[in-house]
């Protein structure tokens, strides 16, 4: 499985993607690859949702509930809430 999705809003999304370029070597996407707007992040990375809340909350972030399946055994479908550093909620997806 890979982790398809992170939504991310933040009040200042170029400081905030320095600081997950900086904590967890996370690059702001160029074309094809994701998408930088003025409110959210969106791209894929190659982990598990759980490596990847490990990661975020190692950086500073709290965890927020459990992570939840809401796919089948045939099709999982993980999604995962953390805060990051500056008290965004990051919704985190995996297919």
């Amino acid at each position: 499985m890979k982790l398809a999705h992170i939504n991310l809003v933040a009040r200042n999304a170029e400081a905030l993607a320095s600081f997950y370029a900086k904590c967890l070597e996370v690059r702001a996407p160029s074309g094809t690859q994701g998408l930088v707007g003025r409110n959210s992040v969106a791209r894929q990375w190659d982990c598990q949702l759980g490596s990847m809340l490990s990661e975020i909350t190692r950086a500073g972030s709290a965890q927020i509930g459990e992570i939840t399946d809401f796919g089948t055994a045939e099709k999982p479908f993980l999604i995962a809430y953390a805060r990051d550093p500056e008290g965004n909620v990051l919704e985190l997806e995996q297919t």
